[in-house]
C-alpha cells in the first residue's frame, strides 16, 4: 500500500521545488533578499516537519543565493551545519552537492587546503557509486553535476604545488570508465551467447525494415540494440578497481627522448597544462578570455562538422591558438634530446590537430613525432613490441548501400595494391579485399573461422562519417553494401594491433551530446573506442575529410615506415614531412595533411 505524506508536507515539497527552480534561474540582477527570506521561511518549516532531506535541499539553495552574494564564509558555515544534521542518512547526492558548494566557496577564498580536503570527501562518495551506472555514456553523464569537485581538487593541488595529487584527480575524470572496461578480459559463456543472439536478431530486424517505417519504430529498435550491446559489454567486463595514477611511475615509463603534454580545463576559462618527461615536471595555468574561448569552441565545432563542402581556409586559424595550447614558456623547457611528444588532450582539445601548431617557423610535426592518448593512465599499460607479420588491406571504390549515395573513391584500389607491394617487398604476408568482397557477411565469416585473428595490421580505405554526439557509439564506416558501426567492430574481431583508417572523420570523438555542452567524464566514444575495445593499440585516423590522392600518399609512406621497422608515430612523422617537403605551397595548407594523427592505448614494451 502506498504511503502518502500529510498534505502540508506535500505542499512544503512543492514550495521547495519552486525555490530550486528560482535559484537555478537566479540572475545577477535578481532580488536576492526576497529569495533569501523565502528560503529562510522554508528552512523553518522543514525543521518543523522533521525531514532532513527537505532541510538539506533548502539550505543548499540558500547557500547558492549566498554564494551569488559573495558571502563565502556564510556558505561554508551553512554547508557544515547541513552535513552535521544529515549525518549518515543515505542521501549521497545531497552530501556531494554540499561538498561541491563548499569547494566553490573555499576556491573563491583561495583556501586551498580546506578546498582540497572538501573535494576529497566529496569525490570519495562519487567514486563509490559512479561505476555502478551501466554504460560509459551514463557514467559520463553521472558526473555532470559533480565534475566541479574534480576540477576544484585539481586547482587546489595546483596551487598547493602537489603535482602528483593534481594529476591523480585529472585522471579520475579522463576516460576512466573506458579504461576500466578495456583493462578486463572478455568471457564467452551462456549469457554472452544469449545476449549476442538477441542483439543479432534485433539487427536483422532493423535491416529488414521497409524504407517507409515510422521513425519512432526505427528509433525504438535502435535503442533496443544499444541496450543489448551495453548489457553484453557489461557482462563481459570483470569489474575491478583501477589503481591510482602514480606520477613517478609515469615519468619512469617515458623514454629518454619522450615528453608528454597533459591538458585539463578546470573551468571554461582556465586551462592547466603539464609538461612531463623523465627530468621535467612543470605545470602552468592558462587564462583564456571569454572571446578566445568562444572562438576556440567555434573552431572545434567547425572541425567536427567538416564535410567535403566546408570552406577549408579556416583550418589555418589553428595558429592563433598556439600560445594557449603550447605556450612558449613550456617550449623553452624542452631539451634538444626530446624528439617524441605524447599529447593527452581534454574536452574540446580532442578536436584540435595540435601537431599542426608552429614550433619556430615550421609545424610541430617537424620537431616531434606525435601521438595522442586518452589519459595518462593508459600509457602505463604495456603491450608487446609491435611486429607486423600479417596485413589485411580493404578498399572500396563504389558503394551499393540502399538509401545511401556515396561518391567513388577513385584511388581505393591503387592504394590497397600499393600497400600489398610495400609489405610483399619486405616479405610480410598481405591479403586484400576489394569492393564487393568488403561486406559484413564476408568479415563475419572470417571472424567465425578465426581467420581475422591472424592479422596484426589492418588498413581500411572507405568512407566514414562525422560523429554524432547523441549516439557516438554508432560512429560508422561504410562497407560495400552496408554500414559498419562501433557496435559491430569489437564483435567482428577487428582488433589488429595497428589499424589504419583511411576514412573521413574516422578519428573524431564525442565531446558533447544529449543536452550536455561538454561530456563531463571526458570519456572515449567513437571509432577510436570501438577499435581499442576490440584490441587495437595503435590507430591512425583522420579528423576531417581529405583528398583521397593525398591520403594515399601519406598512408602509403606510413606503411613503408612500418615495414622498415619504425614506430608508428615516427612513421607518420616521416610520411607527413616527406609530403610537406615535396608538396606545392598551396598543398602544404593545414587541410591537406594535419587531419592524420596517431592515437595509442598503452605503451609499447621495447
Amino acid at each position: 500500500m502506498e504511503t502518502r505524506l500529510p498534505m502540508n508536507t506535500v505542499l512544503l515539497g512543492q514550495d521547495i521545488e519552486r525555490l530550486v527552480t528560482e535559484v537555478r534561474l537566479l540572475k545577477n540582477d535578481a532580488n536576492h533578499d526576497i529569495l533569501l527570506n523565502h528560503a529562510r521561511i522554508l528552512e523553518t518549516q522543514s525543521k518543523q516537519a522533521g525531514i532532513p532531506q527537505y532541510l538539506a535541499v533548502v539550505r543548499i539553495n540558500m547557500s547558492e543565493i549566498l554564494y551569488s552574494l559573495k558571502e563565502y564564509q556564510q556558505v561554508i558555515t551553512l554547508c557544515r551545519t547541513t552535513l552535521t544534521e544529515l549525518g549518515n542518512i543515505r542521501q549521497s547526492d545531497i552530501h556531494v552537492r554540499v561538498y561541491e558548494l563548499m569547494s566553490r566557496a573555499y576556491t573563491a577564498l583561495h583556501d586551498w587546503q580546506n578546498c582540497r580536503k572538501t573535494c576529497e570527501d566529496g569525490i570519495s562518495i562519487i567514486e563509490q557509486y559512479r561505476y555502478e551506472v551501466s554504460s560509459g555514456y551514463l557514467q559520463s553523464a553521472y558526473l555532470k553535476s559533480r565534475i566541479n569537485l574534480y576540477a576544484n581538487a585539481v586547482y587546489s593541488c595546483f596551487n598547493l604545488h602537489d603535482e602528483d595529487a593534481m594529476l591523480r584527480y585529472t585522471e579520475l575524470s579522463k576516460s576512466r570508465a573506458f579504461l576500466g572496461n578495456i583493462m578486463t578480459a572478455a568471457t564467452d559463456d551462456v549469457t554472452s551467447t544469449s545476449l549476442e543472439d538477441k542483439l543479432r536478431q534485433v539487427e536483422m530486424f532493423i535491416e529488414k525494415l521497409p524504407p517507409d517505417t515510422p521513425k519512432d519504430i526505427i528509433n525504438a529498435k535502435r535503442q533496443q540494440r544499444r541496450s543489448l550491446y551495453e548489457q553484453l559489454q557489461i557482462h563481459r567486463t570483470d569489474k575491478r578497481t583501477l589503481t591510482d595514477f602514480n606520477l613517478a611511475d609515469f615519468r619512469q615509463g617515458l623514454q629518454k627522448n619522450e615528453a608528454c603534454l597533459n591538458f585539463y580545463w578546470i573551468s571554461l576559462n582556465k586551462l592547466i597544462i603539464t609538461l612531463l618527461s623523465r627530468d621535467i615536471s612543470k605545470s602552468i595555468l592558462q587564462s583564456v578570455t571569454a572571446k578566445t574561448r568562444t572562438s576556440l569552441e567555434e573552431f572545434s565545432q567547425y572541425i567536427l562538422s567538416f564535410t567535403t563542402n566546408t570552406p577549408r581556409g579556416h583550418l589555418s586559424e589553428i595558429e592563433k591558438y598556439s600560445e594557449i595550447i603550447f605556450p612558449q614558456a613550456l617550449k623553452d623547457l624542452i631539451p634538444a634530446n626530446i624528439t617524441r611528444l605524447i599529447i593527452c588532450p581534454h574536452r574540446l582539445l580532442h578536436t584540435i590537430p595540435i601537431h599542426a601548431i608552429y614550433w619556430q617557423d615550421k609545424p610541430l610535426i617537424y620537431r616531434f613525432s606525435v601521438r595522442y592518448i586518452p589519459n595518462l593512465s593508459s600509457h602505463l599499460l604495456k603491450f608487446p613490441q609491435l611486429t607486423i607479420k600479417n596485413v589485411l588491406a580493404m578498399g572500396i571504390q563504389d558503394y551499393h548501400i540502399p538509401g545511401k549515395s556515396l561518391s567513388s573513391i577513385t584511388t581505393a584500389e591503387s592504394e590497397i595494391l600499393g600497400i600489398k607491394n610495400i609489405y610483399n617487398a619486405n616479405h610480410v604476408n598481405t591479403d586484400i579485399l576489394l569492393n564487393h568482397t568488403c561486406t559484413e557477411e564476408h568479415l563475419r565469416n572470417m571472424h567465425d573461422s578465426h581467420e581475422l585473428d591472424k592479422y596484426d595490421c589492418l588498413h581500411l580505405n572507405m568512407h566514414g562519417e562525422n560523429i554524432n554526439g547523441d549516439t557516438p557509439i554508432e560512429a560508422n564506416l561504410y562497407l560495400y553494401d552496408s554500414i559498419l558501426d562501433g557496435m559491430d567492430i569489437p564483435r567482428l574481431g577487428l582488433g589488429a594491433s595497428i589499424v589504419v583508417l583511411s576514412a573521413c572523420c574516422s578519428g573524431q570523438r564525442a565531446i558533447s551530446g544529449r543536452g550536455m555542452n561538454e561530456l563531463p567524464g571526458d570519456e572515449l566514444f567513437g571509432l577510436q573506442a570501438a577499435f581499442f575495445s576490440a584490441g587495437t593499440r595503435v590507430l591512425l585516423a583522420s579528423l576531417w575529410p581529405v583528398e583521397s590522392s593525398i591520403a594515399k600518399i601519406i598512408t602509403l609512406d606510413f606503411h613503408f615506415g612500418l615495414a622498415e621497422g619504425m614506430s608508428p608515430d615516427i612513421a607518420l612523422q616521416k610520411a607527413i614531412i616527406h609530403y610537406l617537403d615535396s608538396a606545392t605551397s598551396m598543398k602544404r595548407a593545414v587541410y591537406y595533411w594535419a587531419s592524420f594523427f596517431i592515437a595509442t592505448l598503452g605503451n609499447e614494451s621495447l
